[in-house]
């Protein structure tokens, strides 16, 4: 049973207000300059929404306050982080919670990064270790990564005096590991029934959860992260910044975006015409970004890509652009031919393969469609296909990270970022395609063709690793973590699952058919592992429906 401790009792009034950050993600020594920019307008705009919000505020940081997870930090780094945290004090309290990226989890030896930063900070309380914290009249419920003890409203004493806060960073979704130990992030909404408000931290898109994958599924108003503070990459969207929290309030909180010269933008330059990820925000009055990173779109032909540089460049400098372009990528026109219906094809969810088969025969062959299916369905027998697990969503990966697999030896992390249309994996013989390609299916299913999934690791290797991201139809995200270990020709491989923004329903029980019945799971989301090979992949010129960009492009 945890019981509360008081922090903080200064007799200066009730707390009204909370400005809620997270994920700041500060570099060891990149992008600093835009990192001051940031955070000295994100003191501004606190400064100015307190003026017109009647009542006290308070700050909370729900983790990631740094970004490297090595707790490797240079004079520039402490100088950064100690700025915007002292400045955030001057404003008001500030209350911090340690992220995964802040320390070592499961290690109490080692010393996180951010209790150094704020010894001898006034009004900063960092709530390293799980409890329920008393500060005025808000009781802060923290389950902390540090000691990965979870406090839910039966083991918990909140006095009636006080507006429960719950603070936490982690997924809330699913995960799921055959191994004994599992991840001390990984929550259901289930498990934080009870608390009227819950800020959380460790996604960078911000706003409400759903209850599930439908695009329809309810949302958790008070249930919501603040996403990262600052956008990290061309993969995250254009608008970041941080919450705000009416404490007694039963809305859900307000969006505060903090508009950042050094956006990451992607220009599309498609048939000759130039559009941008910004324009919406134009259209809405907002210069466009002096310094921003771009990556173009070009349907130019891969060799001739480079020609749309120029007429990019011009357009950009005409909006007042003196930034950077960072990569051109050469995109597709994609054409997709197909025997299924319009009203089949253009749905979110894909009908069975039985379902569509029999629907194309009813049009294509009226007179024998019943003959050609019941055989269609013999032959499925005996090739042992079960039809129940092809109904799936449409789905694309959008990022895979590996080391230790295939051809690749070591501990040194690969990646690639898949962006939408149709990829390629190109080079010479022996450059490492049937690799990748293995490496992908493996990452997705832990098998490749039927073939035992000890094999992937690369011989001189004792552990292998992936780790993909899958988008599916509505923009919600499955992350499958495999591992697998080879002590002197013993093989053991672990699996995990979880999701970002959906539930997924699975026995939470460890018991030695639990790889069996997350592997299930992954097959019933995203279809079985032969569909996926014989329709999805071409396995001669290794294309699929993705798209690299140059740096990822294999050589």
């Amino acid at each position: 049973m945890f019981s509360p401790k008081s922090v903080l009792y200064d007799n200066l009034g009730d707390f009204h207000w909370i400005y809620h950050l997270s994920d700041i993600h500060i570099r060891v020594l990149e992008r600093h300059e835009e990192y001051y920019y940031i955070f000295n307008s994100c003191l501004d705009i606190i400064k100015n929404k307190i003026k017109i919000n009647e009542g006290r505020p308070i700050i909370c940081i729900t983790g990631d306050v740094f970004d490297n997870q090595r707790l490797e930090m240079k004079p520039e780094t402490v100088q950064l982080a100690r700025f915007f945290i002292e400045e955030l004090a001057k404003i008001t309290y500030v209350i911090i919670i340690p992220g995964n990226h802040d320390l070592i989890e499961g290690n109490q030896k080692r010393l996180d990064q951010i209790t150094p930063i704020i010894t001898y900070c006034n009004r900063v309380i960092y709530l390293k270790e799980s409890g329920i914290y008393i500060v005025n009249n808000i009781s802060f419920i923290v389950s902390s990564l540090y000691d990965a003890k979870f406090i839910n409203k039966s083991n918990c004493i909140i006095p009636s005096n006080t507006t429960p806060i719950y603070l936490y960073h982690g997924y809330i979704g699913s995960i799921f590991n055959n191994s004994s130990s599992t991840t001390s992030r990984a929550r259901r909404i289930a498990d934080f029934e009870g608390f009227p408000k819950v800020l959380l931290g460790d996604i960078h898109e911000w706003g409400p959860i759903r209850y599930s994958i439908q695009s329809t599924g309810s949302m958790t108003q008070h249930m919501q992260y603040a996403g990262s503070l600052i956008q990290q990459n061309f993969g995250e969207k254009i608008c970041h910044g941080f919450l705000l929290w009416n404490v007694n309030g039963d809305e859900g909180p307000q969006k505060v975006w903090i508009p950042n010269p050094y956006s990451f933008i992607i220009v599309k330059f498609i048939d000759g015409r130039i559009t941008t990820t910004y324009d919406v925000f134009m259209a809405e009055g907002q210069k466009f970004p002096e310094k921003a990173r771009i990556r173009i779109d070009s349907d130019l032909k891969s060799e001739l890509k480079y020609m749309s540089e120029k007429p990019v460049k011009e357009y950009l400098e005409k909006l007042g652009w003196k930034g950077s372009i960072c990569d051109i990528k050469h995109k597709e026109q994609i054409v997709v031919t197909t025997n299924i219906s319009p009203e089949i094809s253009n749905n979110c969810i894909i009908p069975s393969e039985n379902e569509a088969i029999l629907e194309i025969l009813k049009k294509e062959d009226k007179l024998y469609h019943e003959d050609l299916y019941n055989l269609h369905i013999s032959i499925s027998k005996k090739c042992n296909i079960d039809d129940s697990i092809q109904i799936h969503n449409k789905w694309r990966p959008i990022n895979l990270k590996w080391y230790g697999l295939a051809s690749y030896r070591g501990t040194k992390e690969h990646s690639i970022d898949f962006i939408g249309g149709v990829s390629h994996i190109s080079g010479h013989n022996a450059s490492g395609k049937s690799s990748i390609k293995n490496i992908l299916i493996y990452s997705i299913y832990g098998q490749i063709n039927d073939i035992e999934d000890h094999t992937i690791i690369n011989k001189y290797s004792e552990k292998g690793h992936s780790e993909i991201t899958i988008s599916l139809h509505n923009g919600f995200k499955l992350i499958i973590t495999r591992d697998i270990t080879n002590k002197k020709g013993k093989y053991t491989s672990d699996v995990s699952l979880r999701s970002e923004g959906f539930i997924i329903n699975i026995s939470e029980s460890r018991t030695k058919f639990y790889k069996e019945e997350v592997d299930k799971k992954i097959s019933e989301i995203l279809g079985n592992p032969s569909t996926f090979i014989n329709n999805s992949m071409n396995l001669r010129t290794m294309s699929w429906n993705s798209t690299m960009s140059k740096n990822e492009e294999l050589r």
